[in-house]
């Protein structure tokens, strides 16, 4: 008797939308670069209200958080891991003297 075993994969969609605001007044921050790391790239920017959204197949078997890159004029880039409906904030870029 043959025993035949079919691997399959077990990718996993995942879907986030989150909202960017100044860190120190809360305010909302249109037009940020949001770079979404998945399989590929997939880059997006936040609307009038600092929103969002990135999805995208990410990973094998598991399903981690999805991690991106904001990036704006005047604000540090920063890398994080993402969750839907999170309140991310930006810090201003303070010039060094």
């Amino acid at each position: 008797m043959v025993l035949a075993v079919m691997a399959m994969g077990c990718d996993c969609m995942r879907h986030v939308q989150c909202r960017v605001v100044d860190n120190a007044t809360g305010m909302p921050l249109a037009d940020v670069k949001v770079i979404g790391h998945f399989i590929s790239n997939e880059e997006t920017r936040t609307d009038s209200t600092g929103t969002f959204q990135l999805s995208g197949i990410v990973g094998h078997l598991t399903c981690p958080r999805v991690k991106a890159t904001l990036s704006a004029p005047g604000y540090r880039t920063c890398e994080k891991r993402l969750r839907s409906g999170e309140l991310l904030r930006l810090e201003r870029d303070v010039p060094h003297q």
